[in-house]
């Protein structure tokens, strides 16, 4: 790979090898949508103030303290949309990837592509913390 005025680039010298993870970008299917490639790459995202982290599938919120009950609910179930009801910010957040946990204080809340389908109001209250 050539570098200014025509010289040989060493990725070895450089240090954040951006380099390769341009050419990863390059793999990916261009006819995905813009979103779709960002999620496929990225392993870092802020979203309305808040961090998240991939490891593996799962976009963890960095506010998410190992341990705390996680509430699963399915994408696009009636489930997900009475919490975006109660939790209108959850949209946001939902955004983040296809499989994302968002901590929401006592309980944080998983939605991807299992969990529940539908929640019970009290369900909903518990989890909104109303």
């Amino acid at each position: 790979m050539k570098g200014d005025y025509g010289k040989a680039v060493d990725r070895k010298k450089l240090g954040l090898d951006y380099l390769s993870a341009s050419d990863d970008w390059a793999k990916n299917d261009k006819n995905e949508p813009a979103y779709k490639q960002v999620q496929a790459n990225a392993r870092v995202q802020a979203v309305a103030g808040r961090v998240f982290y991939k490891r593996g599938s799962v976009w963890f919120d960095n506010n998410y303290p190992s341990g705390r009950k996680v509430v699963k609910v399915r994408n696009l179930s009636d489930a997900h949309f009475q919490l975006i009801h109660a939790i209108p910010s959850l949209t946001k957040y939902a955004s983040v990837g296809d499989d994302v946990l968002i901590d929401l204080g006592k309980i944080a809340v998983q939605l991807g592509n299992e969990g529940k389908e539908k929640l019970t109001d009290s369900e909903v209250r518990e989890i909104a913390g109303k």
